[in-house]
């Protein structure tokens, strides 16, 4: 009897669904083997083909899994396909026989009762072929064998039935993981895309694009599957990391009567560190668009020793009211041992600000210029219109007086040049006048920020990987791998500057070292450049 009728038997249960067992392209990873169908396996009679395989009573295998594998092998060798008929169990649940038949064996039989006039008219691929293998492995023994083989078709058979059976169209596991890994990388990507990709990593496989499609639905309904705890998945993540470290801070939020996840904060233990040791200048903004359930998420910043951005802290938030920044606040200072920051940029939004003068009375709140400035446009371009470019200018002017006296004497100006834009300059900017004039930012130290620039920026970062239909746990693992990115960052800059380096003397210092001193005792910095040119 053929190996190729024996897999196509072996082939027709499993496509009936009777199970799901994982079937790997056997003839692909041994294509240029020489393997034995014998006393122990597969034996090869065609010098000439080293794939060409027999089957024959009384030949042993070491499992089924090794009889199937062969079934494979030999299925795709004669061209038909086989599927699994019967098994048989012992007390112990080991399989004691197990039947094989070609896809096209018995005859098809209706289970209607009704009148056959009344039935739809279609097609059987059922037409009683007769090739079947019987494999059995006695107590006594326990050595699996060919028992029965019946090497006899009906019907013609396919030489090309790698490409049209449906056996062996069916994804390997292999397969299904690479297109789940590049869904996970890009949600969005299309199925174009991803068949390019097999076909470069599987040059030897034939792909069928319905096939495809399907296993791209069927990989994403079983996402969604998953998702559906997402929250619960996403805190469990957290809580594991906090149990293996207990230096992980993680706080909910839980409202409602549904028990509903309203918030969530956590921190790492090296984010807690950071806070520590560069709390002076916290910056903070809010972003949407990073998860499917439209939560904002919230990221505090600080400005390292290397004046790069580092994410201390992170919040998905349900609304952004006042209640809930103070929730926030309350937990970054228990999370920190209550080390206030000296200045806090916003973009300024009320609820925070209002939460900050309640939670952190002795931390200078500072609003982003940018913010500050697009609202003011907002406000009064239209209100003003061909006088609002040199209300604008003034405006600019008195935001940076160098003191007091000249930013009041500048503001009176406004007012009264611009009777229209009163209202908006007196009721909402000047009571908040402490955080944006410099005369009053000046004297605070603020790392040279002005803006929520860095925030923005690490905000599009994230956002950047497609995260608009995330999921929570994909989020917060986006999150983690931007803060391990961060830290290899430090660590390269840490390793660089620890490098011994001599300097190179500078021609002018060499021949005009005495001048030079003079201009660095008399003369600025800025001065002292363009006195060298």
């Amino acid at each position: 009897m053929d190996i190729k009728e024996f897999s196509s038997s072996f082939l027709v249960e499993f496509n009936n669904g009777s199970y799901e067992e994982p079937l790997n392209n056997f003839f692909y990873e041994n294509l240029n083997t020489n393997d034995e169908i014998s006393d122990v396996g597969c034996d090869s009679t065609n010098e000439e083909n080293d794939t060409n395989f027999i089957l024959q009573k009384g030949q042993t295998f070491e499992s089924f899994e090794e009889v199937e594998k062969c079934l494979m092998q030999y299925c795709e060798q004669k061209g038909f396909e086989y599927r699994k008929r019967r098994v048989e169990y012992d007390s112990n649940n080991i399989i004691r026989k197990r039947t094989y038949e070609c896809t096209k064996a018995a005859q098809y039989q209706p289970r209607k009762d009704n009148d056959p006039e009344k039935h739809r008219q279609r097609n059987s691929g059922s037409i009683g072929c007769q090739w079947h293998v019987n494999v059995t492995c006695p107590k006594s023994t326990e050595t699996i064998k060919i028992s029965t083989i019946v090497d006899e078709h009906n019907h013609p058979l396919n030489s090309n039935i790698k490409i049209h059976g449906a056996q062996f169209r069916r994804f390997s596991g292999e397969m299904k993981a690479d297109i789940l890994e590049y869904l996970t990388a890009v949600p969005t990507m299309g199925a174009q895309t991803i068949y390019r990709l097999l076909n470069k990593k599987y040059p030897d496989t034939y792909i069928h694009r319905k096939n495809l499609y399907n296993a791209i639905q069927e990989i994403r309904r079983c996402e969604r599957i998953k998702e559906k705890d997402d929250a619960e998945n996403m805190l469990q993540e957290l809580y594991n990391l906090q149990k293996e470290d207990p230096g992980w801070v993680v706080e909910t939020r839980i409202i409602g009567e549904d028990f509903r996840l309203g918030s969530v904060l956590w921190m790492s233990p090296q984010q807690v560190q950071l806070w520590t040791r560069f709390h002076d200048v916290v910056i903070t903004d809010d972003t949407y668009k990073t998860n499917r359930y439209d939560m904002a998420l919230s990221l505090f910043m600080i400005i390292d020793n290397h004046n790069r951005t580092r994410i201390v802290a992170q919040a998905l938030i349900e609304d952004e009211t006042d209640s809930t920044f103070q929730w926030i606040l309350d937990c970054l200072m228990r999370a920190t041992n209550f080390l206030y920051p000296r200045v806090i940029f916003t973009d300024g939004d009320l609820a925070m600000a209002a939460a900050i003068k309640a939670k952190l009375p002795n931390t200078h709140h500072c609003i982003c210029l940018f913010h500050l400035n697009q609202n003011f446009i907002k406000q009064l371009k239209g209100k003003l219109k061909e006088e609002f470019t040199s209300c604008h200018q003034l405006f600019i002017k008195t935001q940076n007086s160098a003191c007091v006296e000249d930013f009041e004497r500048r503001w009176q100006r406004l007012l009264s040049n611009y009777p229209t834009a009163e209202p908006y300059l007196q009721n909402k900017l000047y009571p908040i006048r402490f955080s944006w004039a410099y005369c009053y930012t000046q004297t605070r130290f603020t790392a040279g920020t002005t803006t929520t620039q860095r925030a923005e920026s690490e905000n599009n970062t994230i956002k950047l990987e497609g995260l608009h239909m995330a999921s929570l746990v994909r989020l917060t693992q986006q999150i983690h791998d931007r803060l391990e990115e961060e830290r290899q960052h430090a660590e390269f800059e840490n390793q660089k500057n620890q490098n011994i380096m001599t300097s190179i003397q500078h021609f002018d210092e060499k021949f005009f070292g005495s001048i030079l001193q003079v201009y660095k005792d008399f003369l600025t910095p800025n001065i002292l450049i363009i006195a060298k040119k």
